[in-house]
């Protein structure tokens, strides 16, 4: 072999160990770029619809790996950067070999950096990964709460906390996404809600239990306003666990409501807006009655009839506000009597058969 054959043969070795080092180092950068980019990604959160999903955790183990995974491999094609400069004096081939020897060293800083980078993305992931875990701590605090307070019967309580809790762990997971924690904690906040649910409405039914039976005892005494009053509570403790109407308490609510109407009126109370008005009227009223009742006695007929209308027209106003009332009702018919004694028999008898009808239905 002579010189010139050792010359080319040292060149080829050296500008093809050049290359081999460039190009593995080109390519573990660019993989390790990759790598960045996938924990950067995971960090910022990735689109799921309207939504966008965070992943620390994730970003973390990635970053950590790149971090030291690069740093190691920047160590290692440095060393064989500075092992190059022994091929210097064997090459004739400067512009090859220098520029393979250059671009090595470029990829040394792309992964020295990517180290760097990796490591603050990988301490940044570590306090969200914090904060995630606080606010759960946070999360299953509020829903031990939620247990203590229906343990108690405060179920206000127990939904106040359970709202909380639930806050909590959403706030959570929008810090740490976890699709498979999301799906269990749904579940556990879905099926608490229903205990508390359920719990209150066991006792709710009993408290709506209570208030009808005293309704019914109210009715039966005539106590019309108590058992509407009684009515009412049980309507309201109704809807505080259910949607839905009961309709035994609506049907007796209606029953009461009707006869409470039925009674409002039959009897003039003091305390009444318009007791002074209907008062004067319903004196007023007996004053012409009383007159025509005496004219008509005396054989004064025609001036009876206008006495005695006189004392109806009186009640017309009365008859508006207060249709039942006993007293404006009596002397209407009291007035029909003795303006026409014969046909007033004869309605009398009626009303008398119409009511033992009623009765016997």
């Amino acid at each position: 072999m002579n010189l010139t054959e050792a010359e080319k043969k040292s060149n080829n070795f050296w500008n093809a160990l050049s290359t081999l080092f460039r190009e593995n180092a080109q390519e573990e950068a660019e993989k390790n770029q990759i790598r960045f980019e996938k924990a950067q990604n995971l960090f910022d959160g990735l689109a799921d619809g309207n939504e966008t999903r965070h992943y620390p955790t994730e970003a973390k183990s990635l970053a950590d790996l790149v971090s030291e995974r690069a740093e190691q491999q920047a160590d290692e094609y440095e060393n064989l950067a500075n092992a190059l400069k022994d091929g210097e004096n064997y090459t004739k081939e400067w512009k090859k070999f220098n520029e393979n020897k250059e671009n090595l060293l470029k990829s040394v800083e792309i992964l020295r950096t990517l180290s760097r980078e990796s490591l603050m993305l990988s301490q940044k992931s570590q306090e969200q990964i914090a904060l995630a875990e606080k606010t759960q701590k946070e999360a299953e605090a509020a829903l031990a709460r939620s247990e203590a307070a229906l343990l108690r019967q405060d179920f206000t309580g127990a939904r106040n906390a359970l709202s909380s809790a639930s806050r909590k762990f959403s706030d959570s997971f929008t810090i740490q996404e976890s699709a498979k924690k999301r799906a269990e904690v749904d579940k556990r906040i879905s099926e608490f809600a229903q205990k508390i649910i359920r719990e209150e409405n066991e006792i709710v039914i009993r408290d709506v239990r209570r208030f009808m039976e005293d309704a019914q005892d109210f009715y039966y005494n005539g106590q019309l306003e108590q058992a509407e009053k009684r009515l009412v509570q049980a309507r309201e403790r109704w809807s505080e666990t259910n949607a839905d109407k009961n309709v035994e308490i609506e049907e007796l609510l209606e029953m009461v409501t009707t006869a409470r109407t039925l009674q409002i009126g039959r009897k003039l109370k003091s305390t009444d807006p318009l007791y002074a008005d209907m008062s004067q009227l319903l004196s007023v009223a007996n004053q012409h009655y009383e007159e025509g009742e005496r004219l008509m006695k005396a054989g004064k007929k025609k001036e009876a009839i206008v006495a005695l209308e006189n004392a109806r027209d009186k009640l017309e106003p009365m008859k508006l506000v207060y249709p039942l009332n006993e007293d404006a009702s009596l002397l209407r018919l009291k007035i029909e009597k003795v303006l026409d004694p014969e046909s007033f028999e004869k309605g009398f008898k009626n009303r008398i058969l119409e009511a033992r009808e009623k009765k016997n239905m």
